[in-house]
């Protein structure tokens, strides 16, 4: 087999089986090894497969993530699972709270140029609190960054606030969020992101293998709560700031 056939093999085989587990709400150990990317990039190219083998429409929802071990990361979020607040979904394994950001204008990547903050902030016309719904298809615990890229950063959809248009800057934005569970307030592990910071990391990184992004985009930011597990069927709320709020029934 031919290094190019060999690359072809591990690239439809991985994307086969990642697209099944989503079909089926299914997880595995990990990818065979033969099925494992060996790149960053084969990652992003299997996310691209996989979406096209789901038959989504063209994204618009992202999710990044401005540090990881290599760098920023970024995924698709798949349109079967974006849900408008207030939204009622049967199935969620856990959640976290973020603040999403859209673009008003196209970013896409500029080699050797990078995008300056206030280019990135000038870009955003509304923002939004989120849930990101979440859930891996690795069952084994130490799975490698590219298995993770592959795996969409265990994204199982999106549930996006009611927009508000944006301008300025997003300081601290943790102090600000309230988040409840059926009313009471649920305890989470305070993160301090930085929205704009982690917009600025994906589009200057150029990893996705879809076009970058584009007017209209949604982009998820990062956690402000950590991963709140949410198996059984309750109401999830949060407040950000007084501005933002967003509501979510978990049924099944």
């Amino acid at each position: 087999m031919t290094l190019d056939a060999a690359l072809e093999a591990r690239l439809t085989q991985a994307s086969a089986m990642l697209a099944e587990c989503r079909r089926q709400g299914g997880a595995l150990e990990r990818l065979p090894e033969e099925a494992r990317p060996q790149s960053m990039l084969e990652g992003y190219e299997i996310q691209r497969r996989v979406h096209a083998l789901l038959g989504d429409a063209p994204v618009r929802h992202w999710k990044t993530s401005e540090t990881g071990p290599k760098g920023a990361m970024t995924a698709p979020i798949h349109g079967s699972r974006i849900f408008t607040s207030p939204a009622s979904v049967g199935r969620v394994n856990a959640l976290e709270t973020e603040i999403a950001l859209q673009l008003g204008q196209d970013l896409p990547f500029r080699d050797g140029e990078p995008y300056t903050r206030e280019e990135v902030l000038a870009a955003v016309s509304h923002y939004a609190l989120a849930f990101e719904l979440c859930a891996s298809r690795w069952l084994a615990k130490d799975v490698e960054v590219e298995e993770k890229i592959a795996d969409c950063l265990s994204n199982d959809g999106l549930v996006l606030g009611t927009p508000v248009p944006f301008t300025g800057d997003i300081i601290s934005p943790v102090k600000r969020l309230v988040l409840m569970r059926d009313g009471t307030p649920e305890p989470f592990a305070p993160n301090d992101i930085d929205p704009a910071g982690s917009l600025m990391a994906y589009v200057n990184a150029g990893g996705d293998r879809f076009g970058g992004m584009k007017a209209g985009d949604w982009i998820i930011t990062g956690s402000m709560s950590g991963v709140q597990n949410a198996p059984a069927p309750g109401l999830w709320t949060a407040r950000w700031d007084d501005r933002l709020d967003i509501s979510l029934t978990i049924t099944g």
